[in-house]
């Protein structure tokens, strides 16, 4: 993740509490731990889905878009 995308999350952030004081604000961070950015929030949760089910979960979004 960029700096640039950094700050501009930092802003969006920054902004969302100045008008909402208190707000749950979630974000979807895409390399969170691998960029160090887990201490910019007060809460983490990771979800994970062992290979298998990502698989099944594609060949199933596959099946249904029409695919073989």
């Amino acid at each position: 993740v960029g700096r640039g995308i950094k700050v501009l999350l930092g802003k969006r952030i920054a902004a969302i509490e100045a008008k909402h004081p208190g707000a749950i604000i979630l974000s979807d961070v895409p390399l969170l731990f691998e960029t160090a950015m887990a201490a910019q929030f007060d809460l983490v949760l990771l979800v994970y889905l062992p290979s298998e089910g990502q698989v099944a979960r594609l060949m199933a979004r596959a099946t249904d878009l029409g695919a073989d």
